[in-house]
């Protein structure tokens, strides 16, 4: 569980870094996005949140 925890949260800080070098334009996008259409961080931060159950399952393909 503590690998997928701070896995989640190496993606959430990886994401959210990649956010801050965009353009004005991009960045722009997101922030005026529906509350529908949110970065994938944002859905990974409820995941860590807890506020719903998830099953995480592995596949080794």
């Amino acid at each position: 569980v503590q690998l997928a925890r701070d896995s989640l949260q190496e993606a959430i800080r990886l994401e959210q870094k990649v956010l801050n070098q965009c353009s004005y334009a991009v960045s722009g996008i997101f922030s005026s996005s529906s509350i529908k259409c949110k970065t994938r961080s944002s859905n990974l931060q409820e995941i860590l949140d807890g506020s719903d159950n998830y099953t995480i399952c592995r596949f080794n393909l």
